[in-house]
């Protein structure tokens, strides 16, 4: 079966068409009607924030609507205790590193292919609960970037197909898991939000991970966020599909393929793991390399999203 998904020539990806749920986003919103569309005047740049000093993480007060403050601490555990295995030994990143932080503004859907841009600072307790919730928050629909508006733009409207994200952590988790990452594996992951990217540098340590994206403009705001939080990885501007810059013991891709590059396979060590998940399917893929520079590996039990 694995046949299927493996390939010795050039791959075709499928760009940044994130699995969720047991499908694409691309198929689930061309199955929907574009009913009334209501498209946004301009999208205004956002200034970057410099990758100034480096910072360690501490717990962020935010105030609500009626001047309480809420700790994003303890929603990180509830979010943590929620998708880590129960026999699991080791503290889960996803109770330290700041969600809310890495996804400021995202667009939400409304059911009919309508996608509405929320901005967290606005609405502090719907910030939390959506950043602390399970789910895959939308951070671009086409080309336009939730994060290159400002806070103003809350509420406008727009409809397309979305392109980029912050997956759901218990994917993530997921993944890793399936990765079988040892403390002195170096990773390759996708950067997306930096999100997952400040996940593997909490679990391994900047040295041991590079992040990598198609799209400069996410990952130089990335890279930015990243730092404000402590994390200095290494960071690249790279189509995952061609030649990868390095190679790694482990490459988890939360970027959907089908069929997996041959590049992927070029990176790896003998003996190392790369997880996927197959694109149009809820499928997760690990496949470990050989000595002979094919892979061995299989379609796992659990779903994406499961």
């Amino acid at each position: 079966m694995l046949g299927r998904f493996l390939t010795t020539g050039n791959a075709n990806s499928d760009g940044l068409a994130t699995v969720f749920f047991g499908q694409r986003w691309a198929d689930t919103v061309a199955s929907i009607p574009a009913g009334p569309r209501r498209r946004m005047a301009a999208l205004r740049p956002t200034p970057t924030t410099a990758t100034g000093q480096h910072r360690s993480l501490r717990p962020c007060l935010l105030t609500n609507g009626n001047g309480h403050a809420m700790n994003w601490v303890q929603h990180a555990k509830r979010l943590a205790d929620g998708v880590a295995r129960p026999e699991s030994r080791r503290p889960s990143p996803v109770a330290a590193v700041p969600r809310h932080k890495f996804v400021p503004r995202w667009w939400e859907s409304t059911g009919d292919g309508i996608w509405v841009l929320r901005d967290g600072h606005s609405d502090p307790e719907a910030w939390l609960e959506a950043a602390y919730t399970n789910q895959t928050l939308v951070t671009r629909v086409d080309a336009c970037h939730a994060e290159r508006t400002l806070p103003e733009d809350a509420g406008i409207a727009i409809s397309g197909t979305p392109t980029s994200s912050s997956t759901l952590p218990g994917l993530v988790v997921q993944m890793s898991r399936h990765a079988m990452i040892a403390d002195d594996s170096t990773m390759l992951v996708t950067t997306g939000t930096g999100y997952g990217t400040a996940l593997a540098c909490a679990r391994l340590g900047d040295d041991q991970v590079t992040s990598i994206d198609v799209d400069t403009v996410l990952v130089n705001m990335a890279k930015d966020r990243l730092a404000l939080h402590g994390y200095r990885p290494q960071m690249a501007v790279c189509d995952i599909t061609r030649q990868l810059p390095g190679t790694f013991d482990r490459i988890v891709a939360t970027v959907s393929v089908r069929p997996v590059p041959a590049s992927w396979l070029a990176a790896l060590e003998p003996g190392s793991r790369l997880v996927t998940t197959i694109a149009g399917t809820g499928l997760i893929l690990t496949a470990d390399r050989t000595k002979a520079g094919g892979a061995t590996g299989r379609i796992e039990w659990d779903r994406a999203g499961s």
